[in-house]
């Protein structure tokens, strides 16, 4: 491994101790593929945004990931879609949930959400110097750009999504996001709805999907919680046994 970097210059402390992080065999074959890219006079530090170096772009991610403290959570800015029922709500049977954030002044005085619109493109672009400067650098300004590079670019296929992801440190945090209301898609369980609408009937609004009359589009509507808690069944002291 240290053969490597010394053949693409990394010969500094930082360098060395890189390497050691770096010492598995996953690591061995990425910095091959590094050592090529660099010492290569066509390529040297330059965009990887072609086809013919997809795989190394994908080995290089692995590696940069193993490193994040960084949790993400994602969110869509639509409800509605029919293609996110069915990828991420059970194929209708499942529900959504609504978040407002909280202002900054409501936090106690931290930070706000550090919410990122995600950026959908046609290549991936990533440049070799700018893992460089960040991973062995410890570049702050390369860091940041690294992190949208990484965490924020997804292909245009998935644009539909309206994606934006959350970004905070790993483990248990204090959260920016206020519940606001649970849509319910057109096959939920009536039992399901039942026992949600019954945990947080004074705290949130409530909505169910339903198909639109004379197009494929999605609507919502809202639901009366006292209409939903009159019709769900309630509990009983009579039990029925099946025969042995």
């Amino acid at each position: 491994v240290l053969s490597l970097l010394n053949e693409v210059g990394l010969n500094d402390i930082k360098a060395i101790n890189f390497s050691k992080k770096r010492g598995d065999e996953r690591a061995r074959f990425s910095l091959k593929d590094v050592a090529y890219m660099a010492t290569n006079p066509d390529n040297g530090f330059s965009d990887i945004n072609t086809a013919e170096y997809a795989g190394l772009i994908r080995k290089i991610d692995d590696e940069i990931k193993k490193n994040y403290t960084k949790g993400v959570c994602c969110f869509s800015s639509t409800m509605d879609n029919n293609l996110l029922w069915s990828h991420y709500g059970d194929s209708h049977s499942g529900f959504c949930i609504g978040y407002e954030f909280f202002n900054p002044e409501e936090l106690n005085g931290n930070k706000g959400p550090d919410l990122h619109k995600v950026d959908y493109r046609e290549k991936r672009e990533l440049l070799t110097s700018l893992i460089y400067k960040a991973v062995i650098h410890d570049n702050i300004n390369a860091k940041n750009d690294l992190d949208s590079k990484v965490l924020l670019q997804k292909s245009k296929g998935w644009e539909y999504e309206k994606e934006w992801r959350l970004l905070d440190n790993k483990g248990s945090q204090e959260s920016s996001l206020k519940l606001i209301d649970v849509t319910f898609g057109l096959r939920c369980d009536y039992s399901m709805i039942g026992i949600i609408v019954n945990v947080l009937k004074d705290r949130v609004k409530f909505y169910k999907i339903y198909d639109a009359e004379k197009s494929f589009e999605l609507q919502r509507h809202e639901l009366e919680p006292c209409e939903i808690l009159a019709e769900y069944p309630r509990g009983t002291t009579r039990y029925c046994f099946s025969p042995i």
